[in-house]
This record gives structure tokens, sequence and C-alpha cells, in this order.
């Protein structure tokens, strides 16, 4: 079940806090969308607007105060939101059951949303990792969503948190719409990993993989027993990785860092035994090292051969993409 995040008792001091209190408006979180709506205009141009994850309602407010005239709010959230105002109906159910994708239906009389909105959170607890896999989790699930509603050239704006499945998320989002954005609006705590994706122009493909909207072939993960760091790396090449079980918790505490970072020199790549498991730990390949060093011969040799071209520079700097397309492509083509 899809649930939305505990609200936070925050200091009166906060800035944003202080606003929505004055403004009248339910949470801090509505200044996030205001803040990103300045940006995009998308509010203004909406006449239908799918809100998921909705309660206590600030987004809501804020895409009822902007919207198109004449426009319509549908919120949505497993938690009861309060009457915000006659442009907003609210809708209690969980957007994975199909018992509350019929009431969304019923109340959107055959029209398409011009936006789809998700700033739903989980629970949060102590294990950063599962908070990560699970935020994303719920943003493929308003993604999967968005695509039953939305019309063509929609849009589509969710939170995403920092993590080693953000990667395979975004991927997914860019085989559906013509432009994603990743965004940090001011309003959002510098220390929370916390970021937006504006998604616009929506493809509306006349059918999609269901494994693209699947978070266990999205967010795969390796089978590491009970112990989440013992081997837990992720390998899609070999074998053995494709017979293994998804594991909720699989990520690589040995080989990422504190920022979910595992950069490892072109010539360490170039030169190790196993080259392949190597691809398959970090998250990127550098020519340069941090501090802009004179660069060892063999670095500048690769960095200056003429092979060494722009786009594989561009994948060496992030390597997940790469990883997913790959797996993705290797199970299509298996069908």
């Amino acid at each position: 079940m899809v649930e939305h995040g505990k609200r936070k008792k925050h200091h009166d001091k906060d800035k944003y806090y202080r606003l929505a209190k004055e403004q009248g408006l339910r949470s801090r979180a509505a200044f996030k969308l205001s803040q990103i709506n300045r940006k995009y205009r998308l509010l203004e141009q909406s006449k239908v607007i799918l809100d998921l994850c909705a309660a206590p309602g600030g987004w809501s407010q804020i895409a009822a105060r902007s919207m198109a005239k004449g426009g319509v709010v549908i919120a949505v959230d497993i938690l009861p939101i309060r009457p915000i105002n006659r442009d907003v109906i609210t809708i209690i159910g969980d957007v994975t059951t199909e018992e509350c994708r019929a009431s969304i239906r019923k109340e959107m009389q055959n029209h398409k949303c011009d936006l789809v909105l998700s700033d739903g959170a989980p629970n949060v607890g102590f294990d950063y990792m599962r908070d990560a896999y699970e935020q994303n989790e719920i943003a493929l699930m308003s993604l999967r969503c968005a695509t039953e509603h939305l019309k063509h050239n929609g849009g589509f704006v969710c939170k995403v948190y920092r993590s080693t499945d953000y990667t395979a998320f975004l991927w997914v989002c860019k085989q559906l719409f013509k432009e994603v954005d990743a965004v940090k609006p001011s309003s959002s705590r510098a220390q929370s990993s916390e970021i937006f994706l504006v998604c616009r122009g929506y493809r509306a493909p006349t059918s999609i993989d269901p494994r693209m909207l699947d978070p266990k072939s999205v967010f795969e993960h390796e089978e590491a027993g009970t112990d989440v760091t013992a081997n837990a790396s992720m390998n899609i090449f070999h074998k053995k990785y494709n017979e293994q079980k998804r594991f909720r918790d699989g990520y690589n505490f040995n080989v990422l860092d504190s920022t979910l970072r595992n950069i490892q020199s072109i010539t360490k790549f170039i030169d190790c035994k196993d080259p392949v498991q190597m691809l398959s730990d970090c998250t990127s390949f550098r020519f340069v090292d941090d501090n802009n060093a004179e660069l060892p011969v063999s670095s500048k040799m690769y960095l200056e051969h003429p092979a060494t071209t722009a786009e594989i520079k561009s994948c060496c700097s992030d390597l997940k993409v790469i990883k997913f397309f790959v797996k993705f492509s290797c199970t299509k083509l298996s069908l």
C-alpha cells in the first residue's frame, strides 16, 4: 500500500513553515510546487489536474489557485483530506488498487489529465536505503497511474530520493516524456535528499512494456541473504545475477560511499583483472582526479585518444544508465 509520509512538526522559526501558516496553506511543501510552477508554468496551462498522495492538501491548494479558469483538481490519498474548495474533488484510496483507479476514472468521466502531481513519501524510518527505495517505488506507482490518465503532451511532477534507484527511474521517465528536468526548490531543505522531476511532453504511446512500470523490474537488486552488507553488489552481466531474486535492501554498503557514488579512474578500470565486475560496482569512471592534478601519462593518453569520443566520456560519467539500459534491452530481446 502506498502511504503518505507522516508530517513532522517543524520549528516555528522555519521560514516556509511560518509563511504556510500565514497564508492558510496546509503544509510548507506547498511552496515547493509554487516555486516549480514559477519556472515551468505548468498549472496555468492545465484544466484537469490529478494530485496523488495529496494529503493534507498543500499541493492541491496551490494547483487550485493557479490552474486555468474552470479547471478541476482531483486529489487522491489513503488519508482523508479536509475539503479545500469546490474546484477540488477528493478521493480516499490507494492508487495501487483497482478500486481507487476505478474511482479516478469515474471522476474523470472519460477525460484525460493535463498534469499529474505526486508529492507522496513513505513513513520515514532509520534506514535511509529502505526509505529511498520506498520513495522511488511510490514515484514509479504514481507514474504508472499517470500513464493511464495523462493526455498527449501532458506533464508529470513527482518527488524522488537520490539513491542507486534514482537513475533507473529517470531512464523510464525519459522514455515516456520528451523533456525531463531534475530540480530542487529553495523551499526544500538543503539536508534533504529529495529532488523533484518535472516531466513534460508525454508521448502517450499506444502500449507500454509493463516491466517499465514494475518496481521488481526497474529497481531490481541482487539477493544478498539477510546481511545486506555481504556481497550485495549488483552485476547485470553475469548469468548468476538474473537467477537471483530481488532483495529490497540490496545496496552495496561496502562499495558505495555516503553520497551513494563509487567513482574510479579510467586507468584502474582498463588495468583491472575483472572489468565486468568493476563496471557493475562503479557509478562512474573519471579521467581527471578530484584536485585536477596533472594526469598520469596513461590517463592522458586515454583522454586524448581519437576513440574517446564525447559520447564515451558522457557514458563513463554515468554508468548506471548504461547498466539499466543493457539489462532492460537484454530482457526485451529474450521475449
